[in-house]
């Protein structure tokens, strides 16, 4: 979708009808819906500001990260009918990876009502594959592990862990045994059949999810013995 300030631009969105608009007051495009909702957007970088549903509730960006756009705090605030006004807040925190990108490593999420003290509710914590296994290409995310605030600490209430496809003739015998902890011949012949039978040709598409429960018997005492390749 391109943007034209000369002229609102309306257009369907699953069978409704859509509109933005420019605010030549400021620096911001408005688009709003039949609906009643509104979210806002800056001019010059195209990245999400703020964001009003039918009911009048809003939902704000109110610091970025580290690159200056992505998001570093998201709060929503909304008043129940006995007049107490909980906000919630999304803490972002993102790393660097060696092929310059931010990516998110944890959000938080956190309530405050009336004014009163944050309190501490959820956490979801994120890995991502590092080139090196046949596992994911870099950058591909690699596990979630998800947390609840208990008795003042923060309990893991379970792991998901993600596998792709990689692109042809990018698996590594040596960094296959590397993360395998096994034989050289045994992760060369993992590795070769990963990458040559990937339907698809290309890199970071999801070959399987490993959900929490799976994910425990994957990483217990196995039969036999020996590491799992994750």
């Amino acid at each position: 979708m391109i943007l034209d300030s000369s002229r609102p631009l309306r257009f369907s969105r699953l069978g409704g009808a859509s509109q933005s608009t420019y605010d030549s007051t400021g620096t911001i495009w408005k688009l709003s819906d039949e609906a009643g909702e509104l979210a806002e957007f800056d001019r010059y970088s195209g990245v999400f500001t703020q964001y009003f549903d039918p009911a009048g509730n809003v939902t704000q960006v109110v610091s970025r990260g580290p690159d200056g756009e992505l998001p570093g705090e998201v709060r929503r605030a909304y008043t129940d009918a006995e007049g107490n006004t909980t906000v919630e807040s999304l803490l972002y925190e993102y790393a660097q990876s060696t092929d310059s990108m931010y990516r998110v490593t944890s959000v938080t999420l956190r309530r405050q009502v009336n004014a009163g003290p944050w309190n501490n509710v959820r956490q979801a914590l994120y890995s991502y594959h590092d080139g090196g296994t046949a596992c994911g290409a870099l950058g591909d995310l690699k596990t979630v592990v998800t947390q609840a605030w208990q008795d003042g600490a923060w309990a893991t209430l379970g792991t998901t862990l993600y596998r792709y496809w990689l692109a042809p003739g990018s698996g590594s015998s040596s960094s296959s045994a590397s993360a395998a902890g096994g034989s050289s011949s045994s992760s060369s012949s993992s590795s070769s059949s990963s990458s040559s039978s990937n339907p698809w040709g290309n890199a970071h598409m999801l070959k399987y999810v490993v959900n929490p429960d799976s994910y425990l018997r994957l990483v217990g005492p196995r039969r036999g013995g020996g590491p799992v390749r994750r």
